[in-house]
């Protein structure tokens, strides 16, 4: 099963089952354990504390089968923070940003989380402010 973990203003994507975040938790209710062939939540980690993306990404694992990918990102911190010191975003469109996330890495840390959960790092890709990581659980 293909799944993709949206947020309110994303769109669905054809061919994957849409999966949504109700009450601050992924609603896996009735996606059992390693059943995942592929996880794409490319910016599920701006919506929860920084201090939670150990175990977002964990409850994702669980879910993933062996050989699945999983596709984690979000906005990144220091490329965020480079980008308003360079003057590359407006002040109010750093303001807005700021706005529209609950949390920013950066992707070097949520690669390390990534590798420890036993997971091969396939691709790291940085674009604008935000990472997209993917990875392969062996």
């Amino acid at each position: 099963m293909k799944i993709q973990i949206t947020t309110s203003n994303q769109e669905h994507i054809a061919g994957y089952r849409e999966v949504s975040i109700k009450n601050g938790k992924i609603d896996f209710e009735d996606i059992s354990d390693n059943e995942c062939t592929h996880i794409l939540g490319n910016n599920i980690l701006d919506i929860f504390p920084a201090k939670h993306a150990t175990q977002c990404i964990a409850e994702l694992v669980k879910k993933l089968r062996l050989g699945g990918t999983l596709v984690v990102g979000g906005t990144d911190l220091r490329v965020f923070s480079l980008n308003v010191i360079n003057g590359v975003l407006s002040p109010n469109e750093a303001s807005d940003m700021i706005g529209s996330v609950s949390s920013m890495n950066d992707a070097g840390t949520i690669a390390d989380i990534v590798r420890n959960m036993n997971l091969t790092i396939i691709s790291t890709q940085i674009g604008g402010v935000h990472y997209e990581i993917s990875a392969a659980r062996k």
